[in-house]
């Protein structure tokens, strides 16, 4: 075995155990890291559920309204009790035009049904997936 001096006796040891302790600062530091980024993707995802959720309810609000005023304007009414399309035509152009220049909907699709859910009056777009989800709920209709 080799004699070792004092200072190798000091200086050894000094620098591995500053090296390991950096080592560890290291390891601490970049698991500390990574808890505080997934916290904070998990804050985040939270807010834009939140956000989300908010937007869609302020969206199913506005529909609903809108369904009620169309289902109680007075045209409409008279329309489907004289089965007459052309009545409800004259009395939702002039709500189809309020709702091109008071709101931002510029392309306001209107589709009013029958009782038994058949088409009585459409103005939009044709687009089959609104077809699909009357007869999906005319299906699972509650009683």
């Amino acid at each position: 075995m080799q004699k070792w001096s004092i200072s190798k006796k000091i200086y050894i040891p000094l620098f591995g155990s500053i090296f390991i302790g950096f080592i560890l600062i290291l390891i601490f530091s970049y698991s500390s890291v990574k808890g505080i980024e997934k916290d904070v993707y998990q804050s985040e995802q939270e807010s834009l559920k939140v956000y989300t959720k908010n937007q869609l309810d302020a969206q199913y609000d506005i529909a609903l309204t809108n369904a009620i005023t169309i289902a109680s304007n007075y045209y409409v009414m008279q329309a489907l009790i004289h089965q007459d399309r052309t009545i409800a035509i004259k009395g939702l152009k002039e709500l189809i035009t309020l709702y091109k220049e008071q709101t931002t909907y510029k392309a306001a699709q209107i589709h009013i049904h029958t009782h038994d859910i058949k088409s009585f009056f459409k103005r939009m777009d044709a687009q089959q997936i609104w077809r699909r989800s009357l007869k999906f709920s005319s299906n699972h209709q509650k009683s």
